[in-house]
């Protein structure tokens, strides 16, 4: 589904509500464009899929670069920004290769695409040869994403005539300037006066011109002759700042250069440097010319152990386009929107700006097998309160939870069935094989019927918890429907990808689970092999927000209301905002399991079987149990969101799952 570009101010709305079509619209000089016609700052970003990886030769490079591409664009997608993506020659080759073409799926999640092109920085070449090293990167982009969606290349800069070079390898704009692009002028006709062995002595990544306020407009080349826009030719879009990580401390220079990037961290005062920089922008900009800006995140950057500051940098950059600051685009639409002279259309709304009708989905992910008292309590708590508030709720659980619950005198087992409330759920968590980074079968080698029946194995037999095998007592889904005499409804699938996660799904749909689970997009006629997709077009990860609701910043009702305007369109049927918890959220800081599956418990690179439980039940190592006032509010939060949705059940209609089936008629 393509996603539009934020909304960030009222008259840009009403602005692009009125324009024509991007190919069709008018080309208006500046002199003609009237204070009604403000223009705005697009923000946007680059990560490179770099020349030196070896995504083409080693399969595990490729599929953590993947791993990392979806987490950014989910954590973009909570936040309505957009991301792009560049690609040099291995990682383009590897999509093709290891047969996952996510390249194309970026460009399907709305996010942007293009090339990068680390070509021509250190030598001078032959220019035939120089235009055959461009055109052969841009084909193996264009081969993933079609020629329409891939028209700018990042790099290239060198002593090379980098501007006609780029035109006649096919493309249309060059982004991230940096010192290496002076390299084919004269000295004299650079926009900084930097000698080549300034330029190559460090000055080779600063972004140019060293004034942040002369980076900001767009301009066109005709050629290497001078720095001055020719109004025609290859379009500079360069608004670059470099790393965020850098922001601080304040260059390339201090952070990047002579190989210290590791000596900058990435930190919450770099967010706070970046947003004041950008104000003061926002006060001395032409607002009748579009204005960009572009920070660049390493692919390494889209890692757990750094969500906290990315969250702070998504959330403040929210703020922004909220005051109409700034505006997500992608780097082709932003070149786009330049050439066409047209704010970029917006279809963000809020619920009542909508004629589709709203529905709610509330979801508790249940995983903590380490402390199965607190576990089962909470889960018991929860359906209290949905019987209370008459709403339902769909319940996760995992084997190992299940296998807890067993051993307990608990009525938990017979609630989760019995309650008019509660959907029931199935999921996986580590040490299950198909979960991001403890694949010890090396199921990527594994025929499609082999996979059918490693998986089937596990969802007919308990996991073990230290080997991350099956043992031979009964577990999984089918143990779980025996039991109870009723099968989960939906299966999540987690982030198994390709083969694997056909298998998966066969294997839940074989054992009577009638959805999987999506986020951000998904409508309720949505498929996925033989599996109906749980239904959402916005993931509203509720417990996220507690310590601003305990802090009275907002509401119960602001958030839900700040959730649904940010709900992306469903293209049939109603639009349907997910609402998240997950069991441990009331009582537990952090995964509790994550310090015997993670190295350092923080959940970036995982342990080696067999995994060391001691290390779960160890209460030292920074994991434990909330204190009480914390676990109020997280009671406190989930309450006044029920009892919201309750109050004003017409305008957020809260359904289940078997709702859905009786919507499709199943």
């Amino acid at each position: 589904m393509k996603k539009a570009l934020a909304a960030i101010s009222l008259a840009a709305l009403l602005l692009s509500a009125c324009q024509p079509d991007r190919d069709t619209g008018p080309d208006l000089e500046p002199s003609e464009l009237t204070e009604s016609e403000e223009k705005p700052m697009l923000m946007t970003t680059m990560t490179h899929m770099e020349g030196g990886h070896k995504d083409d030769i080693l399969e595990k490079v490729f599929d953590t670069h993947v791993d990392q591409i979806n987490y950014a664009m989910d954590l973009a997608d909570e936040y309505d920004a957009i991301l792009t993506i560049e690609s040099e020659k291995p990682f383009a080759r590897a999509n093709t290769i290891w047969d996952h073409n996510i390249m194309a799926e970026i460009v399907e999640r709305g996010h942007g695409v293009g090339t990068h092109c680390d070509i021509g920085a250190t030598e001078l070449m032959e220019y035939e040869d120089f235009v055959a090293a461009l055109s052969e990167n841009k084909e193996l982009v264009d081969e993933l994403v079609g020629e329409e969606n891939n028209k700018g290349c990042s790099g290239a800069g060198g002593p090379n005539d980098w501007v006609q070079g780029a035109l006649d390898a096919g493309f249309e704009y060059i982004d991230g300037l940096v010192g290496f692009h002076l390299l084919a002028f004269d000295l004299e006709d650079r926009i900084e006066p930097w000698t080549n062995k300034e330029v190559y002595g460090g000055a080779y990544h600063y972004s140019i011109p060293v004034d942040y306020n002369d980076r900001l407009e767009f301009i066109q080349l005709a050629d290497t002759e001078d720095w001055i826009d020719d109004n025609e030719g290859l379009v500079l879009s360069n608004g670059e700042f470099g790393q965020l990580a850098y922001m601080a401390e304040g260059s390339w220079e201090e952070c990047g250069n002579l190989g210290l990037e590791n000596q900058c961290e990435f930190e919450m005062n770099d967010v706070d440097a970046f947003v004041e920089i950008v104000m003061d922008m926002d006060e001395t900009r032409d607002h009748n010319e579009f204005a960009k800006l572009s920070l660049y995140f390493p692919s390494n950057h889209w890692m757990a152990p750094n969500e906290e500051v990315l969250r702070y940098f998504f959330s403040e950059m929210q703020k922004l386009q909220d005051q109409g600051i700034i505006q997500w685009s992608s780097q082709l639409d932003a070149v786009e929107a330049f050439l066409s002279d047209e704010v970029p259309e917006s279809t963000v709304s809020a619920p009542e700006s909508t004629d589709e009708e709203l529905y709610t989905i509330v979801s508790l992910n249940v995983h903590d097998w380490v402390n199965p008292e607190d576990s089962a309590a909470t889960i018991n708590r929860v359906i209290d309160l949905h019987e209370e508030y008459e709403i339902p709720v769909g319940i996760y659980i995992t084997d190992p939870t299940f296998q807890n619950y067993l051993s307990m005198d608990d009525p938990l087992l017979d609630r989760l069935v019995d309650s008019d409330y509660v959907d029931l759920g199935y999921h996986f968590r580590p040490p299950y094989p198909a979960y991001s980074g403890f694949d010890n079968f090396d199921t990527s080698k594994m025929s499609d019927d082999e996979l059918y029946e490693l998986f089937m194995d596990y969802e007919s037999h308990s996991l073990d918890l230290e080997t991350g095998e099956f043992t031979s007592e009964p577990g999984g889904i089918q143990f779980i429907t025996e039991t109870l005499g009723e099968a989960p409804i939906v299966a999540g699938l987690g982030s198994s990808m390709g083969a694997t996660r056909e298998a998966i799904a066969k294997v839940f749909s074989d054992l009577g689970a009638v959805f999987s689970v999506g986020h951000n997009g998904i409508d309720i006629t949505d498929m996925e092999y033989d599996l109906h997709i749980r239904p959402e077009h916005f993931d509203l990860k509720l417990y996220e927000k507690v310590n601003a609701f305990s802090k009275e910043d907002v509401t119960a009702e602001e958030i839900i209301e700040e959730a649904a305007s940010q709900l992306v369109d469903a293209d049939e049927g109603p639009q349907v905002l997910g609402i998240k918890y997950h069991e441990n959220n009331f009582y537990y800081t952090n995964t509790p399991f994550a310090p015997c599956m993670w190295e350092g418990g923080d959940k970036s690179k995982p342990l080696d079987p067999p995994y060391d439980l001691d290390l779960c039940y160890d209460g030292t190592k920074g994991y434990g149990l909330r204190t009480m006032g914390a676990q109020k509010d997280h009671w406190d939060l989930y309450e006044a969101t029920l009892a919201h949705l309750a109050e004003h059940r017409e305008e957020y209609n809260p359904i289940g799952l078997e709702d859905v089936m009786e919507m499709l008629d199943l």
